[in-house]
């Protein structure tokens, strides 16, 4: 992200979060701490430079025996366009493969 250790450690990632970053996206994650779940959302958020980036952020409670609250945990995982239209690519015709040209009944090739 272009910043450095000083300028992120001991800091909540909101500050990443730029004027692009979807509020609902946020939300779900807000939702999740106060209710105390577990959550994932998509956030586009911003480098050092400004230069925006998309991440998959995953937030887990972290629960004692008495199943109280004592902390959470936070990932956050760099999504690569690329990489991401050809998973969702692959999911899709792994599950509704792609007709070729003449496949279709009546259609000529």
């Amino acid at each position: 992200t272009g910043y450095t250790q000083d300028q992120v450690l001991g800091r909540n990632c909101r500050f990443l979060q730029g004027p692009g970053t979807d509020p609902r996206a946020v939300d779900v994650i807000r939702t999740a701490v106060a209710n105390g779940t577990d959550a994932t959302a998509c956030l586009l958020n911003y480098k050092a430079d400004g230069t925006p980036f998309w991440n998959q952020f995953f937030i887990a409670a972290l629960r004692d025996a008495d199943n109280c609250i004592v902390n959470y945990v936070g990932v956050q995982t760099l999504i690569e366009p690329e990489a991401g239209a050809s998973a969702l690519e692959d999911k899709v015709n792994s599950v509704l493969p792609l007709q070729l040209k003449g496949d279709t009944p009546g259609e000529k090739p």
